[in-house]
């Protein structure tokens, strides 16, 4: 699995609040067509989400996250094929 450093520096959050990130996890992913197959169908349930409930946001922020790190995972796991 290749790491792909960034000179970036995450935003400061401000005070109390927590970074999507702080709960990152290591996940499982699966081949490289289901994971784009399940970032699409994610893609389509989040597209519906209201922008101004919080809940809805939040939700659609966390369930993207995940589908997100996995796509990459497959991805990176493939280019070492």
């Amino acid at each position: 699995m290749s790491t792909h450093p960034t000179t970036e520096q995450a935003p400061a959050t401000t005070a109390g609040a927590e970074p999507l990130r702080t709960y990152a996890i290591e996940l499982v992913h699966l081949d490289l067509d289901t994971e784009l197959r399940m970032a699409r169908e994610a893609l389509a349930r989040t597209d519906g989400a209201d922008i101004h409930t919080p809940l809805d946001m939040l939700r659609s922020a966390v369930e993207l996250s995940i589908r997100l790190r996995t796509l990459v995972a497959a991805v990176e796991a493939g280019e070492g094929q």
